[in-house]
């Protein structure tokens, strides 16, 4: 009877002390068992490499690594070189996985004999520490995937994401391959690479992935100024899929939306370049500007149409407060 596959689970963790006891109480809590944490301490400011230590001293199968500060990139990066598993996931350390996630995951990997499995997500948006609202996003039944271009079309409706996280992988497909450092959509980046590293993607409809949404909670936006002008590193990084047709910019677009969106929300003045860079980005490329909520899609269309992006916005985020007020859940 053969062993067991062993699972690595790769924490990067910054400065997130309120949120990673949680997070890692989940995964210890998995129905499947034959895993090893590895918890990537990338310089924390706080007590979240004490926290990682008095973890890693009552439980064998957890890892620790203390690194100085490098970035999500490089702290993933480190995780990966010293993973053992025939498999590995990532888990961001301010959110938590239901208790099958790992056991229901590598079913499928054996399963559909894919490299990469995908699985569906819950939203959970958090005022003042309490959850207000949760989203699901996920693919409406299990299906492979074998061409990265079969893909997009999947990543436009959010019924897939380019996330690290979400995913279980066959180490085997990051073999000289890593994260990029200094770059704000690493994961955008990745995937593509991850794709064609592997032997397809099979993905499950059932969500098994908390990513906890924190309002006015520092994030890779908050670090934005720092970092450059980040979506147009992305979209350069997709340029080498553009013989593959458009669907690619669509997702491109999409994300400069977001970031639009997220570093208005910031309301600083500094941000003012960034947003005018962003706002031409959709301007030149505005037949791939397609949104997947017909709500962001009201507002895209008079930004493209010429309004500007701080009435629209600022309209939007009126909007919005009355929208979770009358539509809670």
């Amino acid at each position: 009877m053969s062993m067991p596959s062993l699972i690595s689970v790769i924490v990067p963790i910054y400065n997130v002390e309120q949120y990673i006891r949680k997070c890692i109480d989940s995964i210890l809590a998995q129905s499947y068992t034959n895993l090893e944490i590895i918890l990537v301490d990338d310089g924390s400011s706080d007590n979240c490499g004490r926290i990682c230590d008095e973890y890693a001293a009552n439980n064998p199968r957890i890892k620790v690594l203390h690194k100085k500060n490098g970035g999500l990139s490089d702290a993933r990066n480190a995780g990966l070189d010293v993973a053992d598993g025939e498999y590995l996931c990532f888990v961001d350390s301010d959110d938590w996985c239901e208790k099958e996630m790992l056991q229901v995951a590598l079913k499928a990997a054996e399963m559909s004999k894919c490299d990469i499995v995908a699985y569906g997500v819950f939203h959970d948006f958090v005022r003042n520490g309490k959850k207000y609202k949760t989203m699901i996003k996920k693919s409406k039944h299990k299906q492979k995937v074998h061409l990265f271009e079969d893909s997009l079309p999947l990543l436009i409706k959010e019924s897939l994401f380019v996330t690290a996280w979400s995913k279980l992988y066959k180490k085997r497909v990051f073999e000289n391959l890593r994260f990029p450092k200094g770059k704000i959509f690493e994961d955008t980046w990745i995937f593509p690479k991850l794709f064609e590293n592997s032997n397809g993607i099979f993905i499950i409809s059932k969500p098994l992935y908390h990513y906890v949404i924190r309002e006015n909670s520092k994030s890779i936006f908050s670090s934005f100024n720092s970092q450059g002008m980040g979506i147009l590193e992305a979209y350069e990084s997709w340029q080498d899929f553009e013989k593959k047709g458009n669907l690619s910019k669509i997702i491109l677009m999409q994300n400069a939306w977001y970031l639009l969106v997220k570093i208005e929300e910031q309301d600083k003045i500094e941000n003012r370049i960034y947003c005018e860079q962003i706002v031409k980005l959709l301007m030149e490329n505005s037949q791939h500007a397609k949104m997947p909520s017909f709500y962001d899609r009201i507002f895209l269309f008079l930004i493209l149409k010429g309004v500007s992006y701080e009435k629209v916005l600022f309209l939007r985020k009126k909007t919005r407060r009355l929208r979770e007020f009358l539509l809670p859940f």
